[in-house]
């Protein structure tokens, strides 16, 4: 959606003791993702999650106010890695991203993804390794919705990811 820049005119109270509520109509959210509408401040250098209040019913969502700055509401797919260590997924987007791009939320949090492409019957597995050295070592590029994926945290996260274009 579009982002809304906040400014306080003068006499108003410091904007971090108010809360900012944002109404958005159901038609506007990618079908099954409403539930994964957040609140977002640009900090000036990236998105800022904030702790939301989420009412469904009403189609809003209200936080508490960073202060002057841009909010936008976005909505991400939140898939929970839950252990270190491997974690069996299933990719939930309706469209082939690069292994990279799909992955950028969790940059920094994995060290190996393997795939299993059946259709290749002489080397079904496929492994990415982020900044692998040499490169050739990579023979999983893009991620397909439906697949299976096995991915290598090294700590407990949320995989958070945009959803299809359609």
């Amino acid at each position: 959606g579009d982002g809304y820049y906040l400014l306080a005119s003068s006499g108003m109270p410091t904007q971090t003791q108010t809360s900012i509520n944002f109404r958005y109509r159901e038609q506007d959210i990618p079908p099954g993702e409403e539930s994964f509408i957040s609140l977002y401040y640009w900090t000036g250098s990236e998105w800022q999650k904030l702790a939301i209040t989420r009412d469904m019913d009403r189609n809003e969502v209200a936080a508490q106010s960073m202060g002057e700055g841009l909010y936008a509401l976005m909505s991400s797919l939140e898939i929970p890695l839950p252990v270190q260590g491997w974690n069996l997924v299933s990719y939930p987007v309706q469209e082939s991203r690069a292994v990279s791009d799909a992955l950028r939320s969790i940059e920094g949090y994995y060290g190996l993804v393997y795939g299993y492409d059946a259709a290749d019957t002489g080397d079904p597995w496929k492994v990415y390794k982020p900044n692998s050295v040499p490169p050739w070592v990579n023979d999983l590029y893009t991620m397909t919705f439906g697949m299976g994926y096995w991915i290598s945290a090294t700590e407990p996260i949320t995989w958070e990811l945009k959803g299809g274009s359609d």
